[in-house]
């Protein structure tokens, strides 16, 4: 155990120590008995044991305004992500269907990305057939849709190759189209249909028909 005693007696307050002061002519300088005002006993083990305990027995305070503004943000963000994402996929689809040429593939691709950018617009096909469906498309933005499906059915359905004139159609189709449908459709319409998720979840949970 370690004891420590403390005095405030006038008979010590002159007791200062000089240069050539040891510790042993100090002491020997110290009336005797000293009076004592107060006694602090320190048990060591103890003292050792609750340094060693202290650490991880601290407190941390929290920062809840902190916290609750970094759980905003990360909601937000995902909310923001969650809106964004049947445009990242247009991105997507749009970037493949152009970078295609008047192939099997570059037909798939164009067919594709036609059939999402209608259906994100809310222009489901549902249980209706290809042509019947161009047809009314064709007839609401005078588009060429039907002849573009049609040369597809053949690509998706037949071996037979395609002739110049279905090649062209296949090649020149895309752009066109898309350019058509955007001029008939408002800007903020657009907008508003392209943060719809309901539509983007249709698109990937209709039925698959051709």
């Amino acid at each position: 155990m370690h004891i420590t005693a403390s005095s405030f007696a006038e008979a010590l307050n002159n007791q200062q120590p000089t240069p050539t002061d040891s510790f042993g002519s100090i002491l020997a300088r110290i009336p005797k008995p000293t009076p004592v005002d107060e006694i602090k006993i320190i048990d060591e083990e103890k003292a050792a044991a609750k340094a060693k305990k202290d650490p991880f027995a601290a407190e941390t305070s929290v920062n809840w305004a902190r916290a609750l503004w970094i759980t905003l943000v990360v909601i937000g963000a995902l909310l923001l992500l969650l809106f964004i994402t049947p445009y990242i996929i247009w991105m997507f689809f749009n970037a493949k269907a152009k970078g295609n040429g008047d192939g099997a593939k570059g037909a798939y691709l164009k067919h594709r990305a036609v059939m999402y950018y209608l259906n994100q617009l809310g222009h489901f096909r549902n249980n209706t057939g290809p042509y019947q469906y161009a047809s009314q498309i064709d007839a609401q933005f005078g588009t060429q849709l039907s002849t573009f499906s049609n040369v597809y059915q053949k690509i998706k359905y037949s071996s037979m190759t395609l002739t110049a004139s279905e090649a062209e159609t296949v090649n020149g189709f895309y752009s066109p189209f898309i350019t058509q449908v955007r001029s008939k459709v408002p800007f903020k319409t657009r907008f508003s249909k392209f943060l719809n998720i309901y539509n983007t979840i249709h698109y990937f949970t209709q039925p698959k028909t051709s």
